[in-house]
């Protein structure tokens, strides 16, 4: 992967794949299927308050390096059909932390971007409940628990301008087939062993229990690796089952979808994901991470390291990358 110089002009980068070099070849290339790519762009840099006036609010993006156009799959998230070509909202995922959402993994305090994951130690969580941060379940997962607390990920239209109603997720979400039934999870086998998912018969809504309370029912077990065109040396993907997201907006609903949901829209897919931490970790802390840390400040000492899988709909294509910190108990 290359970066392209950008000084402000407008640049598309296009290139052909293998199999469409061998149709020009040919003579018969005819472009059937494209995709675009832009995630080196951070679209947050847009400044309405920029003081030189409007003409230099896309400044920064506009001067972003990008990525030079690769035929590999190291550049692209593949190809997605539409059913719609004029769609003008297409869903996002994110992570779940609401308190409304019991089972839920949350952020801990010091440390909101990583999920920490225990080993199957009962000495590891019993020193994080007594640890003055993790001082709960809700701040961490157990390794390869069926049950309990897991990583839970929604897509959908993240956007005001479309409420999550019943009606719209069939007008927004499945008459444009933007929803995903499937997940491909990668991630490093150095530190993770497998995967686990809930099955189809997962649960999440607010109307099992009136209106507005959460339902988050599931069972884990492991998911099935499957090979991927993304997968990398030192790393597994494994498929894990979507589950619808009905989590809807209705007036009366006390709490709000909103207080309960990451998306502020109509609702797509539920993705629910468990970790099993590979048996002995030792040489990976030694290798990889730290080792005998007063972690939390306390006098309790921890081996840990951080890992990262990635999370990608099947269908959309959405994704999102998310930190693992697998957690061992040592001493104090």
């Amino acid at each position: 992967m290359a970066f392209l110089d950008n000084s402000g002009d407008i640049i598309l980068d296009a290139v052909l794949t293998d199999l469409g070099r061998q149709r020009m070849a040919q003579g018969k290339f005819k472009i059937s299927k494209f995709t675009l790519g832009d995630p080196e762009i951070d679209y947050g840099l847009y400044n309405k308050s920029h003081p030189s006036g409007s003409a230099y609010y896309d400044l920064e993006i506009m001067q972003t390096p990008i990525f030079e156009a690769h035929t590999d799959c190291c550049g692209c998230r593949g190809l997605t059909s539409l059913n719609n070509a004029d769609i003008l909202y297409f869903p996002t995922i994110k992570r779940n932390t609401s308190a409304q959402v019991g089972n839920a993994v949350k952020s801990s305090p010091k440390a909101t971007d990583v999920v920490y994951v225990a080993d199957t130690d009962a000495d590891t969580t019993t020193a994080l409940l007594a640890s003055t941060e993790l001082g709960s379940y809700d701040y961490f997962m157990v390794s390869n628990q069926k049950t309990g607390q897991a990583l839970v990920l929604e897509t959908g239209l993240d956007t005001e301008d479309i409420s999550g109603t019943e009606a719209n997720q069939q007008s927004y979400i499945d008459a444009n087939n933007l929803r995903d039934s499937h997940f491909i999870v990668t991630y490093d086998t150095t530190f993770i062993k497998s995967i686990n998912g809930a099955g189809t018969k997962a649960k999440f809504n607010n109307s099992d229990n009136g209106k507005g309370p959460v339902t988050l029912s599931y069972s884990m077990k492991r998911s099935p690796n499957v090979s991927s065109e993304l997968t990398q040396a030192g790393q597994a993907s494994a498929r894990v089952v979507g589950i619808p997201n009905r989590i809807v907006y209705d007036s009366v609903n006390q709490p709000a979808d909103t207080e309960t949901s990451a998306i502020k829209g109509a609702r797509a897919s539920v993705v629910i994901i468990g970790v099993e931490l590979q048996t002995d970790l030792s040489i990976a802390y030694q290798k990889h991470g730290t080792q005998n840390v007063a972690l939390f400040g306390s006098s309790k000492l921890y081996d840990y390291a951080d890992t990262q899988i990635n999370v990608r709909g099947v269908t959309t294509g959405v994704e999102a990358t998310q930190t693992i910190r697998a957690v061992t108990y040592r001493s104090g």
